[in-house]
Parts: C-alpha cells; sequence; structure tokens
C-alpha cells in the first residue's frame, strides 16, 4: 500500500508582478480545494516578511491523487503563468509517508 504523496514548493516572485502572482495563488488553491477530491492539504503560506515569498504545502490521498493534480485544468491554466511571475526558479521537494 503506497502513502501519500506532499511536496513543498518555495516560490519567489518578481515585485513587479505580485498582484497578478496573488491572484493567480488564490485562484489556483481554491481551484484545487474545491475539484480535486484526494487533496487533502493544500496550503499556500506567505512570508511575513517578504511578500514576495510563498511556500506551497500539498498533500494527496496518493500518487493517483497527485495525478490528477498534476493533469488538471486548474493546474494546465494557472500553472504557467504563476511561473512567469516567478523572480527565481521555484524550488521544490517530494515527499511520501512511510506507511
Amino acid at each position: 500500500m503506497s502513502g501519500r504523496k506532499s511536496f513543498i514548493a518555495k516560490l519567489w516572485a518578481k515585485p513587479e508582478r505580485l498582484a497578478a502572482f496573488d491572484r493567480l495563488l488564490r485562484e489556483l488553491q481554491q481551484e484545487v480545494r474545491d475539484t480535486l477530491p484526494g487533496t487533502l492539504v493544500y496550503e499556500i503560506l506567505k512570508s511575513d516578511d517578504d511578500p514576495s515569498h510563498v511556500v506551497f504545502v500539498a498533500s494527496f490521498a496518493d500518487e493517483a491523487a497527485y495525478q490528477r493534480h498534476m493533469n488538471s485544468q486548474a493546474h494546465d491554466r494557472l500553472v504557467p503563468p504563476l511561473l512567469d511571475c516567478l523572480a527565481v526558479p521555484m524550488e521544490i521537494a517530494y515527499f511520501t509517508t512511510l506507511a
């Protein structure tokens, strides 16, 4: 039996793209929460010290739920413009629960 599939991603937006970045983040978070079963956690945390820095914490029930997220319309529509807002490449790490 496989465990939950999770990731933590760190993103830094270009200062001049913060408004678009924030709008896209909110829209992505809402769509994932509303439309993707098997999404257990999908939090976007904004740094108190740097408004351009956010951290995604996501956890999916299993690999299949993660793949649904990665292949969703929301992901395909919103992630490319989000990546265009970044000042540096996103840092991402993947995790699977032990049991």
